[in-house]
């Protein structure tokens, strides 16, 4: 049965590469999934008859449970995104590097277990996968792992759990009608696991969830190897989790304290108020953290090495602020991936860091008034100029930059356009009048602005203002400006 019908898949996916009618695709797609829905299908039917007969033979290989389950359940990425599902995965890294038994049908019921998972939780759910190390008898030469899986879907009855694990059991009608059976594969799952040596159980509670757990011990190598640790007790790792889950991605903490680093967490409040010494050696920022366009920004360009956690489907928004993001650590955050983005801690001097040691050198003990209503621009734009060697000034409207020019001399002003009170342009022309009529020095305006647009540039030049930078600040702008006017 299954040659046939691989034979209809392979053409199916040359017939998709050639030249097609929009309605021709359509139909093609639908043979595809149709194709390979079935051989699924006939494939759980053959292990089940297998079952049945007692022909399941077992293997028994040396296998890296991290890193093949971890390959398993990256598979299972993208369908739990097409239903906005957050898909959460915690490996326990103390697991042996090495263990003995069949990995293939283990991967196959961890398989079915996310599978159901995410097809019986409603949108916008979690799934949450756990593989911990319960017990560890090196005399004995065996390791007891714990597999749960668990999600916030429609969840079962105590009468339905009777029967769960039965072939083709399903719900009552309705919910079949919405999201269809569990087919064999429960079933299945359940056999293997028996024979195994475990036992694959559920809690659930109806609209909570449910949770498939079961427990296997697989023998050890006759020397076991941990998995490698690098000395990171230098260092200190941050981390902005998003606002609304303020515990997402715990086992990231799990896997920086592993390698030795110390974990702290930060709201952007807090990391900005940090001064200089304060800050982490490396910072990981959640993109969920930032809800409105350009908020991120703020961020880029502290002189600290940043790893951004986002989507693997964000690629192409992130372009733009690629070059200024050390690294970028793909959802779900795994073990493999947080260590290879731990790496980025002992790798050279990163160029930001560079570029502020040479402004230090620069423009040491310049005097500069800033003028924004923004707390957190305000915050910025000072934990940037003070790397800088620059002594740092802040008011919050136009009329208070009157104010403190009328009273004190300084070497250049940052003059936001949009602030309450007094704005931008009119406190400019203001000082400009007031350095005519007193016949003082002139002090170079910076135009600051989130308003890029065409023509603004030469706006804000006429208007009296010396120079012009766009917001978000960009690091290697803001040089040119302050060598310019600092000579």
């Amino acid at each position: 049965i299954r040659t046939p019908l691989n034979g209809i898949i392979g053409f199916t996916k040359e017939l998709k590469e050639t030249k097609l009618s929009e309605e021709q695709v359509e139909i093609v797609d639908i043979i595809e999934e149709s194709s390979e829905n079935l051989i699924h299908i006939v494939n759980g039917i053959l292990d089940f008859s297998k079952i049945k007969a007692g022909k399941i033979e077992l293997e028994d290989i040396s296998f890296n449970p991290i890193e093949k389950f971890e390959v398993s359940i990256d598979t299972y990425v993208a369908k739990a995104r097409e239903k906005e599902i957050e898909l959460k995965v915690c490996i326990d890294p103390h697991i042996p590097l090495l263990v003995y038994g069949d990995p293939t049908k283990i991967s196959q019921v961890l398989n079915n277990l996310i599978s159901n998972a995410i097809k019986f939780t409603p949108n916008k759910g979690t799934v949450e996968i756990e593989i911990s190390q319960k017990s560890l008898n090196q005399a004995e030469q065996n390791v007891a792992l714990y597999f749960s899986v668990k999600d916030s879907g429609i969840g079962v009855t105590e009468e339905e759990k009777k029967k769960i694990f039965d072939a083709f059991s399903q719900a009552d009608p309705s919910t079949n009608r919405e999201y269809g059976g569990t087919g064999l594969g429960l079933s299945i799952a359940s056999q293997f696991v028996k024979k195994m040596g475990g036992k694959l159980d559920i809690k659930s509670q109806v609209a909570q969830g449910s949770t498939f757990f079961f427990t296997l011990n697989l023998k050890l190598p006759k020397v076991s190897k941990s998995h490698q640790k690098k000395d990171l007790t230098r260092y200190t790792v941050g981390y902005i989790p998003p606002l609304d889950n303020r515990n997402v991605d715990k086992n990231l903490k799990t896997y920086t304290e592993y390698q030795g680093a110390t974990f702290l967490t930060y709201t952007q409040k807090t990391l900005l108020n940090l001064r200089d010494e304060e800050f982490p050696d490396l910072l990981f920022i959640d993109y969920k953290c930032f809800e409105e366009e350009g908020e991120l920004d703020y961020f880029l360009d502290l002189p600290i090495k940043l790893v951004l956690i986002a989507a693997d489907n964000r690629e192409k928004e992130l372009r733009d602020i690629r070059h200024k993001i050390d690294k970028i650590l793909h959802r779900p955050v795994n073990f493999t991936r947080t260590l290879k983005a731990l790496e980025i801690l002992t790798q050279s001097q990163n160029k930001s860091s560079s570029k502020y040691k040479k402004g230090i050198k620069t423009f040491k003990n310049a005097h500069v008034l800033v003028a924004e209503d923004n707390l957190i621009n305000q915050k910025l734009m000072k934990s940037i100029l003070d790397r800088f060697g620059m002594k740092v000034t802040l008011v919050s409207n136009g009329k208070e930059a009157l104010s403190a020019r009328e009273n004190n001399e300084y070497d250049i002003i940052f003059m936001d356009i949009q602030m309450p009170l007094m704005g931008g342009v009119e406190a400019t022309q203001k000082i400009l009048a007031f350095e005519e009529e007193r016949q003082r020095r002139h002090i170079p305006i910076v135009a600051l602005t989130a308003n890029a647009l065409e023509g603004d540039k030469e706006k804000y030049i006429a208007s009296g203002m010396d120079a012009y930078l766009p917001k978000p600040m960009d690091i290697h702008n803001l040089e040119k400006v302050l060598t310019n006017y600092l000579k």
